[in-house]
């Protein structure tokens, strides 16, 4: 992986997050790269996409909120969670609607 797919790690842990930390901080648009590196953790890891997740919502809406309710539900999806991932496609439909 190059030094510019920072985001876009498939496997998480001590190390992994440290780095993505560490590079979070610097970045200017850090929405962005949570909802990205969340979606593809989200089959595979969804504790770490609804951590991810929660840091992306605290910062405000952004273009790209929809999708993020979307990786939302794919993760309680991944942890067997129905309700909460009806609830998320519920949210991420009313957030294409407005």
């Amino acid at each position: 992986m190059s030094r510019h797919d920072w985001y876009r790690n498939k496997k998480w842990d001590g190390d992994i997050e440290a780095a993505f930390t560490a590079k979070l901080k610097r970045a200017r648009d850090k929405s962005q790269y949570l909802r990205i590196q969340a979606s593809i953790l989200a089959d595979s890891q969804p504790e770490i996409t609804l951590q991810l997740l929660e840091q992306y919502f605290a910062l405000g809406v952004h273009f790209d909120y929809a999708q993020a309710w979307l990786d939302k539900a794919r993760a309680h999806l991944s942890l067997d969670q129905l309700n909460q991932a009806i609830q998320a496609y519920q949210s991420a439909l009313a957030r294409e609607v407005e």
